[in-house]
């Protein structure tokens, strides 16, 4: 079941991407419904079965995605299995900044994208997975001194 929730006073108008994606971004089989949400309420957007015999779990992410005019980026991502055991292969994570924001993209999954510990930057979201071909955008807190924002993966590892 994919639930979508509002918890704020206002209704919002959104749009909800949901179902199976590829960890090696090759594939994707989602849907997508525009939306509006009462305030404090929750809608069903889908069902569908999370253990079939056609997503291999060490193959296929279920992801939900919520967008809309004043939300931040929103996505609830299922891994059937622990990370460790999906089949991931190494992809450069592509960062574009956008005034005080930062845009991150991928062509596979990227698991527990961060700043390394010595970076002098800060930003309003330091662990979080990419899906394949899905921009997230984080919010620069504090500037880095030389302007290079260089996130890493924590799986695949890249070397």
């Amino acid at each position: 079941m994919t639930r979508v929730v509002n918890d704020t006073l206002q209704s919002q108008d959104v749009e909800v991407t949901f179902g199976w994606i590829r960890v090696d971004g090759t594939k994707r089989e989602a849907r997508t419904k525009k939306l509006r949400i009462g305030a404090n309420a929750m809608i069903e957007v889908g069902l569908v079965p999370l253990i079939d015999k056609i997503h291999n779990p060490q193959d296929w992410v279920y992801a939900a995605t919520m967008t809309g005019p004043g939300i931040d980026d929103d996505l609830s991502i299922w891994k059937l299995v622990p990370c460790r055991e999906l089949n991931l292969s190494v992809s450069p994570i592509r960062i574009t900044r956008v005034g005080d924001n930062l845009v991150l993209q991928s062509n596979t999954f990227c698991a527990g994208v961060h700043l390394p510990e010595e970076a002098d930057a800060k930003l309003t979201d330091n662990y979080f997975d990419l899906l394949p071909g899905v921009p997230h955008t984080v919010h620069i807190e504090k500037a880095s001194s030389d302007g290079n924002y260089k996130l890493l993966a924590a799986m695949p590892v890249r070397r």
